[in-house]
């Protein structure tokens, strides 16, 4: 697997980070969008690219986040190691391609593991990720029935669990995870994977219980 690391190796990244970082195999570094740019152009068949220019947030970073991952080759991953996140930032970036949210106080086994998830072509969100609540909580006076099947399902699917992954646990077939996914999207009125995960996240941060398992 060869994997890119954009921006800079800065102070604030964690010990655990950079412990994680540094075990990684065949890295190479850039730290410009023109240097992602060339480097694409030579590179076609980029796998992993990890953000380190996530940590502390603001506009002109999601910016080149957006860039990157329009960018990047279509088969490749791309993962963004971030101190905190806004609920409003969340779905713009999972929607456009981000497959992992790390957070920068995760451990070297913590990163190591979520690369291999993403790896494993499934989309990886750190669980304990600080996270500002989003100003649309318009939906927040909704209440999701689900059942105790599907719940189990939506916490192996946060928890980044592939499909295969989440049968296995439950016991069911991949089929039957699919099938429960399915209904679920139609609950909560989204249409993939990323749409979930967002919608969730948004609900596990907002300290508002709007889950209920049906009898």
């Amino acid at each position: 697997m060869k994997v890119l690391l954009f921006g800079e190796l800065q102070n604030g990244l964690s010990n655990g980070i950079r412990e994680g970082i540094m075990s990684l195999e065949n890295v190479e570094m850039v730290r410009s969008v023109d240097e992602f740019r060339h480097y694409i152009s030579e590179n076609a068949s980029l796998c992993m690219t990890i953000i380190f220019d996530a940590t502390n947030i603001d506009k002109d970073k999601v910016l080149v986040i957006e860039t990157v991952l329009r960018l990047s080759p279509p088969a490749s991953q791309v993962l963004g190691i971030f101190d905190h996140l806004a609920l409003s930032i969340l779905p713009n970036l999972l929607s456009r391609g981000l497959k992992g949210v790390l957070c920068n106080r995760m451990t070297a086994v913590e990163l190591r593991q979520a690369v291999r998830i993403v790896w494993r072509e499934s989309q990886y969100i750190y669980p304990h990720m600080p996270i500002t609540p989003s100003l649309d909580n318009s939906y927040h006076n909704e209440i999701y029935f689900v059942s105790k099947r599907e719940k189990q399902v939506m916490e192996f699917l946060m928890d980044g669990k592939s499909n295969r992954e989440i049968a296995d646990v439950l016991d069911i077939t991949e089929g039957t995870v699919k099938v429960h996914l399915k209904h679920v999207y139609k609950k909560f009125n989204v249409c993939r994977r990323s749409q979930l995960i967002s919608k969730l996240i948004d609900f596990k941060f907002s300290g508002m219980d709007l889950l209920k398992q049906a009898i």
